[in-house]
């Protein structure tokens, strides 16, 4: 409100906030909205786009009790913390997991048919079979769509390796299809903590806060009354679209909070030069990160047990944090944004961070009178006291074509390790002593081949960047990938990357990135 402007966003665009709004849009609000209990209940848990054992380690454990339990574990792709309980490995060409979910969608589509309860998707399955056979000549793959056929009970673990691809809608169709084809249990990977809650409190740059769409006068108006000022009618910008705005001189200023754009971002030079080009720039965070280095202004917030608030989980459920340690120094996120919104001409009265969850509760048809005490029980599960949108979509979007072929000796792709996230991971001593630096990690046939060995150095060139890093031979790779974290200052692995953004998703696709290794 004290901007006047709907362009807010997060790094959450980059593969969870993306896939979930297109899957909603298929499938309806809380399509992906699951108990993790019901994992361990699955005959059969498909695996595809990401290892939930390092990415979301209390859903890989249920995978694994699952499988102790009888159930079939089918991956597509790589899930090395699943190794030893898969029942079903089926590797892809490298980067064609697309397609061959789209000939899977295609062949369980044969046996099922249209269910007629989603007309649209229906629509865009009958269409895909128009370009599939449905037996796509690759090992596991028949095997694979029996599986799911003859289970009574699925359930599918989708990651964002597949989001974050030039055209990752047509993953994301593909899941949704199945999803609806087999009635199965969708569940995402989330890569960071409450990237649900931010975006059902409304910081997208299309919906008010509790999901509601903009478009909606009655759900717009009441937020116009409680906040005492108009709401611009047009969507925002999205994270991306912010970030070429800068670059253009169409976005002046800009307010970042919590996050290390400049680091977690692809195509780092690219991001760092978009925002110095910014008249002003502010950074609120923990510490002087890489982007807070370019700020006009920086604010220092609080560490997260240092504040009280609530975060919501994969499965929706909201959890109520109580501040644990008294702050050094800093103030809490909620107390800034509201000093600096009074500066601004509006007046935000809160005394506590209570008083905004008694504000959301008034004004939000999900979160209708809920309340701290209700949330400290442990058991506030979405949708809450509200009622769920269902799908909007009434034209599906064009699906943009396949890439041509990968033909590169190796592609550098993004490892997500069990032990860092993000960037914060870097400043606990406790962590760095179990996984110091980052690792080049490549399969023994291919390190063979390069005459590399377990803890060698190489020089990892790209056309955007190179850097140096050690050697770890890993034979869970089955493909022509090596893979680097992004999680080490001044050895990230999206320096390296460049990016195309999914004109459906908007999400960046950095996919395909040829590099050239050389033993130093």
């Amino acid at each position: 409100m004290a901007c006047g402007s709907n362009n807010i966003d997060s790094i959450s665009r980059t593969g969870y906030a993306a896939a979930q709004k297109y899957f909603e849009e298929l499938l309806g609000q809380g399509i992906t909205t699951n108990l993790i209990e019901g994992l361990k209940n699955s005959e059969v848990i498909f695996v595809v786009g990401g290892d939930p054992t390092a990415v979301n380690p209390i859903l890989g454990l249920s995978i694994r009790e699952a499988s102790r339990r009888g159930a079939k574990i089918v991956v597509l792709g790589n899930a090395k913390g699943l190794d030893r309980f898969k029942t079903l490995q089926v590797v892809p060409p490298v980067f064609r997991e697309m397609e061959v979910l789209e000939e899977l969608l295609v062949g369980v589509s044969g046996v099922k048919g249209a269910r007629g309860e989603k007309l649209d998707v229906d629509k865009g399955i009958r269409m895909l079979s128009d370009t599939y056979s449905g037996s796509m000549d690759i090992e596991g793959i028949e095997e694979l769509k029996q599986t799911l056929l003859n289970s009574p009970s699925t359930s599918i673990v989708f990651g964002m390796d597949l989001v974050q691809r030039a055209n990752g809608h047509r993953a994301v169709f593909a899941i949704a299809g199945l999803t609806y084809l087999l009635e199965a249990r969708l569940y995402l990977l989330s890569d960071r903590p409450n990237e649900q809650g931010l975006i059902d409190a409304g910081c997208v740059p299309d919906m008010l806060p509790g999901g509601r769409p903009l478009d909606i006068h009655d759900f717009k108006r009441k937020f116009e009354t409680e906040w005492g000022g108009p709401i611009p009618e047009e969507d925002g910008k999205t994270l991306f679209e912010i970030i070429e705005g800068a670059r253009n001189k169409s976005v002046k200023a800009l307010y970042i909070m919590g996050d290390n754009p400049v680091f977690n971002l692809p195509d780092a030079q690219y991001i760092k030069e978009a925002l110095q080009a910014l008249d002003f720039l502010v950074v609120q965070d923990l510490f002087l990160s890489e982007t807070a280095q370019l700020a006009d202004v920086v604010l220092p917030a609080l560490g997260w047990t240092e504040k009280t608030g609530t975060y919501t989980n994969l499965e929706r459920r909201i959890q109520l944090q109580k501040k644990a340690v008294n702050a050094g120094s800093g103030m809490e996120d909620w107390k800034i944004i509201s000093e600096v919104s009074g500066k601004m001409g509006y007046k935000m009265a809160y005394s506590d961070a209570e008083d905004i969850m008694d504000e959301i509760a008034k004004v939000s048809p999900l979160y209708r009178d809920l309340t701290y005490r209700e949330i400290s029980k442990g058991n506030c599960l979405w949708p809450y006291h509200g009622e769920p949108l269902r799908g909007e979509i009434h034209e599906l979007p064009a699906m943009v074509d396949a890439a041509s072929d990968f033909r590169a000796d190796f592609y550098l792709a993004l490892e997500k390790p069990l032990f860092h996230s993000g960037t914060l991971s870097r400043r606990s001593p406790a962590l760095m002593k179990i996984c110091p630096e980052p690792t080049l990690k490549i399969n023994g046939a291919a390190a063979r081949k390069l005459g590399l060995q377990e803890g060698n150095r190489v020089q990892v060139t790209t056309a955007a960047g190179s850097s140096e890093v050690p050697v770890s031979i890993d034979d869970t790779i089955k493909d022509n990938k090596v893979l680097l974290s992004n999680n080490f200052e001044g050895q990230g692995l999206f320096s390296l990357l460049t990016y195309t953004l999914d004109p459906v998703t908007k999400a960046p696709g950095i996919e395909g990135c040829e590099v050239r290794l050389i033993k130093i």
